[in-house]
């Protein structure tokens, strides 16, 4: 699917404002609200994703040993996550080790029966390479060990950093073009990853330099509640359709990037400042790649 991205918003009027974390959730939801998504609007906070309350079977093996050398990733955790590392050693599994540069470890809440769902849906696209359980003071642990996929959220890399705002425009909207093909891809497979806001996609660049680096490859991560979605397989949307959806969520979980690009103030975004209240005007809000 190769559509012209800018095009489609032609004429179309958007506002820009700080939301209060209760509007910023009331948005998340209300854009879930489709005939081709399986969400109940009406129980957002229900957890309504595939392999729900699954986690004794799902994370059933002790794999105490196999994580036991670990390096933290990432020292953000909240609510189902519970830390992400790097091995120090290589993994065994099948009668075979894997090199553990190429795998990363995620640490979820064995409490929480939404933890097996994150499993169901990497095992759906074959990212998964082992699940279980161990211990951490005390208590139990649910352990997804996965691929690590290459890259790095768009704003932490060289690339970025280094370019001009016409030139973040264009790499802006590479990265979407990349992305409405990717989820697009997902939803007919019967999946929808409705939260690809920047920290959730990877980006890797074939080249640094040069005014228009071409893109190597786009991942998104994070497959675990509440952004992944099962769809409706009998009223999946046509590519206009979708297109016109992925535009509004872009927007929405993008305002951090696009506040960027056009000086504006700390956006609505799940990376950004979604609890600080509300701007004291409402500005026009253009797309990134504007």
């Amino acid at each position: 699917m190769n559509l012209p991205i800018a095009t489609l918003v032609e004429g179309t009027s958007l506002e820009r404002r700080v939301l209060s974390k209760e509007d910023w959730d009331a948005e998340w939801f209300r854009q879930l609200s489709q005939p081709w998504i399986n969400f109940d609007i009406t129980k957002p906070w229900e957890p309504q994703c595939y392999g729900y309350n699954q986690n004794q079977e799902v994370f059933k093996d002790d794999l105490t040993a196999k994580v036991a050398r670990r390096t933290p990733l990432s020292g953000a955790k909240g609510g189902n996550n519970q830390g992400v590392f790097s091995l120090q050693d290589s993994y065994p599994i099948d009668s075979k080790t894997i090199a553990a540069a190429s795998l990363i470890v995620k640490f979820v809440d064995f409490s929480q029966p939404i933890s097996s769902c994150e499993v169901f849906a990497l095992r759906k696209f074959k990212l998964i390479l082992e699940a279980g359980h161990t211990t951490v003071d005390g208590n139990k642990i649910g352990v997804i060990v996965m691929k690590r996929m290459s890259g790095e959220p768009l704003q932490e890399t060289d690339v970025w950093k280094s370019a001009s705002r016409e030139h973040k425009a264009k790499i802006c909207q590479k990265v979407a073009q990349h992305m409405l093909q990717l989820t697009y891809n997902l939803v007919i497979q019967g999946f929808l990853h409705a939260d690809f806001s920047p920290s959730n996609v990877l980006v890797k660049f074939t080249s640094i330099t040069g005014q228009d680096p071409e893109l190597d490859s786009v991942y998104i991560v994070d497959w675990g509640h509440p952004g992944i979605y099962t769809t409706v397989l009998t009223r999946l949307p046509d590519k206009k359709s979708y297109s016109a959806w992925f535009l509004q969520r872009w927007v929405f979980l993008w305002q951090s990037v696009n506040n960027e690009l056009h000086g504006g103030k700390e956006a609505a975004s799940k990376d950004g400042a979604s609890a600080k209240g509300h701007e004291g005007k409402n500005q026009k809000r253009r797309l990134p790649w504007s």
